[in-house]
């Protein structure tokens, strides 16, 4: 992830779409959606920002709308990570944690990469998916029942 958090927020700023945390482009081909209906919007380390689309711009939206949109419902950056991943697409196959602190996970049934180097996590959900699994730098010291043939990196 290195500090990069991204997803979709529908044009009336109804719905919020996780996507896979940091492609723009993927998060929108996991939900079938285009700027014809929603904006881009992105959380490093630098802030929250949207990216306007055309039709964001036609409906008279703007960037700091977008933004107190998502502020009110996740709070900050650790309130949106833990609701992206609450919330993540079983279309997600690949999911890049590093950095971002979190000390939890929820079930992951579906992802097959997972690296959570420099995380806060201690324990792990049942991850039957799982082929390649870093945990470098985390306090992780027994592992669930893995898939036969997950390479594990510590």
């Amino acid at each position: 992830m290195c500090q990069f958090l991204s997803g979709w927020i529908s044009l009336d700023g109804g719905t919020v779409y996780a996507g896979d945390l940091v492609h723009h482009e993927r998060g929108a081909d996991i939900h079938g959606i285009s700027e014809a209906v929603a904006c881009p919007w992105e959380w490093t380390a630098a802030g929250l920002s949207v990216v306007l689309s055309p039709k964001a711009i036609e409906k008279g939206a703007t960037e700091p709308w977008y933004r107190e949109l998502l502020r009110e419902k996740f709070g900050d950056r650790a309130g949106a990570i833990d609701w992206c991943l609450e919330h993540l697409s079983p279309a997600v196959k690949t999911l890049d944690l590093r950095g971002t602190g979190i000390t939890s996970l929820p079930d992951l049934p579906a992802v097959k990469t997972l690296d959570l180097r420099g995380t806060g996590i201690t324990s792990l959900p049942d991850l039957p998916a799982v082929e390649w699994l870093d945990l470098s730098g985390t306090g992780i010291t027994s592992l669930p029942d893995l898939p036969r043939g997950c390479r594990v990196v510590r």
